[in-house]
């Protein structure tokens, strides 16, 4: 950290319970939260599930929204265009490399997206159980809806009589 030219973090508020003190421990101006060397990445993309009336301990929540925004590959589009402009910022002798880079990465990523979405077509609509809240962006995506998660509170692990109820509410 203390030599790092950029960091790179998912955001809202993922890495709260170590990244913030490893930016202290490195001591390095460049790389602390505002400054041109560190990259928010959930900042540059729709935020779900934001809930300013919800905290920690309500669970594994984040007020500021889901912070797995990798599970939308649209995101991933998203952040790669920040990093070139940030890493172009910071390394203007490659500026010229990492744009094509970025050129070619985003033609192949966008046909993979389009053959995803294509393939994902059947599952439009349908009801999903996910194990923890770390889907919406996946789900918002290919329009899929979820029932009900596995955990019965953020980040607790189920309990049998969770399990069971949804096995009542949702089973065969």
């Amino acid at each position: 950290m203390g030599r790092a030219d950029l960091i790179v973090c998912s955001g809202a508020q993922l890495e709260i319970g170590w990244l913030p003190m490893l930016l202290r421990k490195g001591n390095n101006p460049d790389v602390m939260p505002g400054s041109t060397g560190f990259i928010e990445a959930s900042r540059y993309v729709k935020r779900l599930g934001v809930d300013a009336n919800s905290d920690r301990s309500q669970g594994d929540v984040h007020p500021q929204g889901n912070p797995h925004i990798q599970t939308n590959p649209h995101n991933i589009l998203l952040v790669a265009n920040t990093m070139t402009e940030r890493m172009s910022q910071l390394d203007t002798d490659n500026a010229e490399t990492y744009q094509l880079n970025l050129q070619d990465f985003s033609e192949r990523w966008n046909k993979a997206i389009a053959a995803w979405e294509e393939r994902a077509l059947p599952l439009r609509g349908k009801r999903v159980i996910a194990h923890h809240k770390s889907w919406i962006y996946l789900e918002d995506w290919l329009g899929l809806e979820e029932v009900a998660t596995l955990e019965p509170v953020s980040g607790i692990p189920p309990t049998a009589s969770h399990l069971g109820s949804l096995l009542d509410r949702f089973g065969e």
